[in-house]
């Protein structure tokens, strides 16, 4: 069972050290559910995302266990010639099924270095000081769970997921090995996934090659490395991406230059796809292939 509503936004700014967010639409979330609130703004807003339990909930007031670590406001922003009003994100991390990787104690014990290293400022990109961790290759730490689903014409493949949690997921260093890695040469009309939740990604969060019509909606992506879709080359055709949010995307060596400086929400190789009412927490640069990155409520058909 998934709650009605997984994304909504914060009402009116909250402070460092708060413990009350106001949102903008009343939640049926529950004690002991994570969510994670993040941006209110471009640039270094959208780097101070952070993940936190809920305490209670009183209609459209969220109550957390421990108080907030950043300032998440509400700000207008220029953004291709309009005027934008952005409300920090708050979705909704927790399902009741979830499938988890596993961490080691050496990747634990390098992030918490790293970590330090960039409190004290001598390390602004924790991933990028995890990547020199690794020696540049793939370690047992960066080895995640995978779900890969191959469908085939004839064969009668048929995909539904919804109300799954997938945790410390896809594999460093391996374009092939997505969290969620979806391959085939057929059309997909009956299936979906939707109100997934995947996060703590070691590689891209979701890819789709060669297949045409499956349903992507309402997910939510956090802390990926890499990009956060990925929609390969032809014939991928008429796949439906719609309502998903994108929130932490880090650069990442070993999959593709343009991941290791500049990640993108939703990497599109293939030229007939819808992409609707998708938001995103990270900025990124346009790659020359065909690429979108929406704001909320922008439609783009490809």
């Amino acid at each position: 069972c998934v709650p009605d509503m997984t994304v909504t936004h914060l009402k009116s700014g909250a402070r460092s050290n708060d413990t009350k967010l106001s949102l903008t639409e009343p939640v049926d979330w529950k004690p002991g559910d994570e969510v994670v609130v993040s941006g209110g703004g471009l640039g270094d807003a959208q780097k101070q995302a952070e993940v936190v339990t809920i305490k209670s909930v009183n209609g459209t007031d969220l109550y957390i266990t421990s108080p907030l670590r950043y300032p998440h406001g509400i700000s207008e922003e220029q953004v291709l010639g309009e005027r934008l009003n952005l409300r920090a994100v708050v979705a909704l991390l927790s399902r009741r099924v979830v499938v988890r990787g596993n961490v080691t104690s050496e990747r634990l014990s390098r992030q918490k270095v790293c970590k330090e290293a960039a409190a004290s400022g001598g390390e602004r990109d924790i991933s990028k000081c995890l990547y020199k961790a690794s020696e540049r290759k793939l370690g047992s730490q960066d080895m995640g769970a995978v779900l890969t689903v191959q469908a085939y014409r004839g064969e009668g493949s048929q995909l539904r997921l919804e109300g799954v949690q997938f945790r410390h997921v896809g594999q460093a260093f391996r374009k092939d090995l997505s969290a969620l890695t979806i391959v085939g040469n057929t059309n997909m009309t009956e299936s979906y996934i939707r109100d997934c939740a995947v996060l703590d990604s070691f590689a891209r969060g979701m890819s789709l090659s060669g297949v045409s019509d499956l349903r992507v909606e309402n997910n939510i992506l956090y802390n990926i490395m890499g990009h956060g879709l990925h929609v390969g080359e032809w014939p991928d055709q008429k796949n439906q991406l719609k309502s998903n949010t994108i929130i932490g995307l880090s650069g990442t060596d070993g999959l593709s230059n343009i991941e290791t400086f500049s990640p993108a929400g939703i990497y599109i190789q293939a030229a007939d796809n819808l992409i609707e009412n998708t938001s995103g927490g990270e900025e990124a640069l346009p790659p020359p292939q065909a690429y979108f990155k929406s704001l909320e409520g922008k439609i783009l058909h490809l």
